[in-house]
């Protein structure tokens, strides 16, 4: 009888986890956000785009390369955020494609971001539908102004990195190769900030978590 308890406790204990809550994770997100694959190219974020294009009245002076971007940005606005440049002349280029095109870079980082809210759950030893909680309070609360859903583009972009950098703080935790993730995390945090600078004040946070 004892043998038999043991066997089924061991069982347990290494049973590969279900792949089922994440894709449910992940299902919900996927269908509220796929109308925005079609929707029109009518918000003052597109306008921006139309500029780096070259298709409206004010295309003069257009930045064709990231670094010409961020001098362009720092000269007007005061800021430096490499990645955020290089992300908005990459959708600058995906115009031609269609609505489709530039809304898919975004939904994409959507999905990723939900998946490492997932895993991050998972790095905390919350249950799977625990996760599966995190990730929607994240990614769709409608009550909360830093939902993913109602974040900004440069915001969005540094979401996913410093979520990544939280994952890898957690995963370096409890690993052999603790040095391999905490460069992950470093580096994750460090393009998390080239999206937007002011995400420079959750680096306590990380290192806190560490």
């Amino acid at each position: 009888m004892n043998r038999a308890t043991n066997a089924t406790l061991n069982s347990s204990i290494h049973k590969k986890p279900s792949i089922w809550p994440l894709i449910i994770a992940l299902a919900l997100p996927a269908i509220i956000f796929a109308p925005t694959l079609r929707a029109p190219l009518t918000h003052l974020d597109d306008q921006e785009l139309h500029r780096l294009a070259g298709r409206t009245s004010h295309s003069h002076d257009i930045p064709q390369t990231v670094a010409e971007y961020v001098r362009q940005d720092m000269r007007i606005n005061g800021r430096f955020r490499p990645l955020f440049a290089a992300e908005r002349l990459v959708l600058a280029r995906l115009l031609d494609w269609g609505p489709f095109a530039l809304r898919l870079l975004p939904y994409g980082m959507m999905l990723v971001t939900t998946a490492v809210l997932f895993a991050i759950g998972r790095g905390m030893r919350l249950d799977a539908w625990g996760c599966v909680v995190l990730a929607w309070l994240v990614v769709l609360n409608p009550r909360g102004r830093e939902a993913w859903c109602f974040l900004a583009p440069q915001e969005r972009l540094g979401m996913t990195f410093i979520c990544l950098a939280l994952l890898a703080m957690l995963r370096g935790a409890g690993s052999p190769k603790k040095w391999a993730w905490d460069i992950f995390g470093l580096l994750a945090a460090m393009l998390a900030v080239a999206a937007k600078e002011s995400f420079v004040l959750t680096l306590p946070g990380l290192i806190a978590a560490r």
